[in-house]
């Protein structure tokens, strides 16, 4: 064994060394040598003065020969006898509260409860290894009725979790590195939950507002979803400053979400809870839209006129009711910005405090004139969304108009017919609010009037082209000028 030796480090130039000392460095034996046989050296330079070398040199030669614990594994020991879910919820969900919404976490924590800690919650975290986790999702593709999509979330949470634990050296690998996805070839045993969202046809999209026609709660947040885009939450949380008849426009501001039991308040929402505690258990809140999407979608005519009446009528409510009708308020740091312009929007949309409040009729904060309302002004919310679902589904003593219906599929509705009508891609993907062209193309889909209409087209050519071919061959042309129409044709 030998010991540390501290030397200086000259300062080079064109490649020769100077007398001038660019710093100090140790260097020693390790204990074990190369796999070859020959001796491992360790070597560190960069430090100021001799004695500083001399004491990280000395602290490392010591940990290599065992003289002293290695502090990084005897935090990393410490992890890896905690278990798993004590783990994610003391470390792994803590360190995120700045870097996620309240709804993201909350997901999150539901997604962990249900589905993995129930397995793998009271395992040791560093006894969790590949085979393990590769028989867990094997099990749940195989076994369970969840959806590939739901299994493919799950691994991406169990990813991020060990990847955490990795970069902070409680584990000194990840175990999901090399687990693979369930052969979906394979036929699982269970009947998978798949909730089907497609496109819906023009005569369907009918029936349903035949059946929730103008003036029902579900009819507006419907026609905005179909005709603009918009997401559910976008919907219910558009107000009449973010609609711009002038310009027939609409700006997307806001998601309305609803504030569940065990969900965490984020900081700005503790700040205005500790300002007023009156505010202390409220259900709804403004935040900004998902993907930090804020946006300007045009307004249809259809959509435009639909929403003056219903201004219209609102305003007849509020002058009968005067006081009595709800006003709202929102608990914004800032007043809100009422911007209808596009270019000005676009340079401030950015802004991360844009639209998140917590909403209530206390008179705390600004006011929000919501398009969204009852009669006596009181806010419509989405919960509206689930009796429409359970009755154009058949599940409430009527006879089904649509069996697969989601109120996610009205966006794929309007996604498909701007494709319907060749609008490009990049200018769907802004309109939708989505972060890729990837993303896009999942809502975009082939409707029936498309495909009867291209089976039609494609038979008719087909028949063209060979009857001209037909015509061709009995012409008494040269092999040469026949061999050129023939490429023309087939190209």
């Amino acid at each position: 064994m030998k010991d540390i030796s501290v030397f200086k480090v000259y300062k080079k130039q064109d490649g020769k060394a100077t007398n001038e000392v660019a710093s100090w460095a140790y260097r020693f034996e390790r204990k074990k040598p190369k796999p070859n046989g020959t001796r491992d050296i360790a070597y560190r330079q960069g430090f100021k003065t001799k004695t500083e070398a001399t004491e990280a040199g000395r602290k490392a030669f010591n940990i290599e020969y065992g003289i002293i614990p290695d502090p990084e594994k005897s935090k990393e020991s410490k992890f890896r006898r905690m278990q798993f879910e004590c783990y994610v919820n003391n470390h792994w969900l803590t360190t995120k509260d700045k870097a996620w919404k309240a709804t993201t976490k909350e997901g999150y924590k539901k997604k962990l409860k249900s589905h993995i800690f129930p397995t793998l919650g009271n395992t040791p975290l560093g006894l969790i290894d590949h085979e393990m986790l590769q028989k867990f999702f094997d099990t749940l593709y195989f076994e369970t009725a969840l959806s590939l999509e739901t299994i493919q979330n799950l691994r991406y949470l169990l990813s991020q979790i060990f990847g955490h634990a990795v970069n902070n050296k409680h584990l000194t690998a990840n175990p999901m590195a090399n687990v693979t996805r369930p052969n979906t070839r394979v036929e699982s045993s269970v009947k998978k939950n798949k909730q089907k969202r497609d496109a819906i046809p023009d005569d369907v999209i009918q029936k349903i507002l035949e059946r929730f026609p103008e003036g029902t709660a579900t009819y507006i947040p419907m026609k905005l979803c179909i005709l603009a885009g918009l997401r559910r939450g976008e919907a219910f949380s558009l107000a009449w400053t973010d609609i711009d008849f002038n310009n027939h426009c609409i700006y997307v501001r806001r998601q309305l979400q609803r504030k569940t039991p065990s969900q965490e308040l984020m900081p700005r929402e503790k700040e205005v809870v500790a300002q007023h505690p009156e505010l202390d258990g409220f259900h709804w809140y403004t935040t900004n839209p998902k993907y930090e999407s804020k946006r300007v979608v045009p307004m249809v005519p259809e959509l435009e006129e639909i929403l003056l009446r219903e201004k219209e009528k609102q305003d007849f409510y509020r002058k009968m009711l005067g006081k009595k009708y709800i006003q709202y308020y929102y608990t914004k740091s800032t007043e809100p910005v009422k911007i209808t312009d596009y270019k000005s929007f676009n340079e401030g949309k950015n802004d991360n405090d844009y639209e998140n409040g917590i909403i209530n009729t206390l008179g705390i904060g600004y006011p929000i004139d919501f398009v969204n309302r009852r009669p006596d002004g009181e806010l419509i919310t989405d919960s509206v969304t689930q009796h429409l679902s359970r009755i154009v589904r058949g599940k409430e003593n009527e006879a089904a108009i649509y069996e697969d219906f989601n109120i996610h599929s009205l966006r794929h509705t309007f996604s498909s017919n701007l494709r319907a009508r060749n609008y490009p891609e990049h200018i769907i993907q802004e309109l939708m609010g989505h972060k890729s062209p990837k993303e896009t193309k999942t809502y975009m889909h082939l409707t029936d009037d498309e495909f009867s209409y291209t089976m039609s087209r494609f038979t008719t050519d087909t028949t063209k082209t060979n009857a001209l071919t037909e015509l061709l061959l009995k012409a008494d042309l040269s092999e040469e000028k026949l061999n050129a129409i023939k490429n023309i044709i087939n190209n």
